[in-house]
């Protein structure tokens, strides 16, 4: 075999393995079944549906968002599942379709688990919609705080702009 033929044969090798690293899959065949099930049973016409509810939200997330703006997205998306989960398991009288909803629930809560510390995030976000911008006493309280909020914002920016400028360092002096 000469070196082209040997390269080739590697190269396909190489192809062939990445496309079952692409492959894997990370739900398990019991999940899969239990979704399986739950679908069949609600009778879902793929050609009722226009736009996707969660997935557009997913499309393009590595390139939009850092890996801590992603997880606290999952997260509420996970946590809007099990929301939408509880309540079909409530309008089901089915106990099988019931106890693959109770499966599919488990798992997405397991799943959920990881991602525990954006709850914090989120409550915290949730606080910050609830302020009433319009009131008075606290249009007042936010401008005795604007100078040390502001501080801490540009602080912020400037250690993000700070580690961007080590990392592009760091990255040239790798390729020298």
């Amino acid at each position: 075999m000469d070196s082209l033929q040997c390269f080739t044969f590697l190269l396909g090798v190489y192809v062939a393995s990445l496309g079952l690293i692409c492959a894997t899959t990370y739900i398990p065949e019991n999940l899969r079944e239990d979704i399986k099930k739950v679908k069949e049973h609600i009778k879902i016409d793929k050609r009722v549906f226009g736009n996707p509810v969660f997935l557009r939200h997913l499309e393009n997330l590595d390139s939009k968002y850092q890996v801590g703006l992603q997880k606290l997205l999952v997260h509420e998306i996970l946590d809007t599942y099990t929301t939408i989960l509880r309540t079909m398991k409530n309008n089901i009288e089915n106990e099988s379709v019931q106890l693959s909803i109770a499966n599919i629930e488990g798992a997405i809560g397991v799943l959920d688990k990881k991602f525990l510390k954006y709850k914090d995030v989120k409550s915290t976000l949730q606080e910050l919609w609830a302020i009433k911008t319009g009131d008075l006493t606290m249009q007042k309280k936010a401008l005795m705080e604007l100078m040390a909020v502001y501080q801490k914002a540009s602080l912020l920016v400037h250690k993000t702009n700070e580690n961007q400028r080590k990392r592009r360092q760091a990255l040239q002096r790798q390729l020298l």
